[in-house]
């Protein structure tokens, strides 16, 4: 199998029949387009149809991009185009809430001590989320660090309501110490 990444024009794709017929192009990600650009290459076979990256497609076009990263691989026939966009759709997984929630942290972390004026409101917009949730994600990271059991929860939610019983227990009982 040959595998070539290179930029190529996007008016060069050819954008055929897809599977996925439901690409919703929300205007935040239009906006991460244009500001950081394609991050992973859409995947052409060599005659340069659109195998998969439909949405990355639409979503640099959308956004004005006049090139767009790719992978041109050789496709030996229709199944093996088939099953590149039914696997790239299949097989990848979303963060998990531990995952974001760790790497909002560090993002905000970071970006305030390059910048001390840097805000959560900045968080919130950069991150496409109100300014509540991008303070309450960055608080339940660090509470997983100091309360480990917190990673154990399935969601943000769950975690959340058990780090507030704790918190309200070690209240409880600093307030009974005193």
């Amino acid at each position: 199998m040959t595998t070539i990444v290179e930029m190529i024009p996007l008016k060069k794709v050819k954008v055929g029949s897809r599977f996925r017929e439901n690409i919703e192009l929300e205007e935040e990600f239009i906006e991460s387009i244009k500001q950081k650009g394609i991050i992973q290459p859409i995947t052409v076979d060599q005659s340069y149809n659109l195998l998969a990256g439909g949405r990355r497609f639409a979503g640099a076009t959308e956004a004005g991009l006049l090139e767009i990263p790719c992978i041109r691989r050789t496709v030996t026939d229709r199944v093996d185009a088939i099953e590149i966009e039914l696997y790239e759709n299949i097989f990848r997984k979303d963060f998990t809430w531990q995952e974001r929630a760790s790497a909002e942290k560090a993002l905000y972390e970071l970006r305030s001590a390059k910048d001390p004026a840097y805000s959560m409101r900045q968080q919130a917009e950069e991150t496409q989320q109100g300014k509540s949730s991008a303070a309450q994600r960055i608080e339940l990271a660090a509470a997983a660090e100091a309360f480990p059991e917190l990673k154990e929860c399935t969601t943000a939610s769950e975690a959340w309501k058990k780090y507030k019983k704790i918190e309200e227990k070690l209240l409880v009982e600093a307030m009974v110490s005193q």
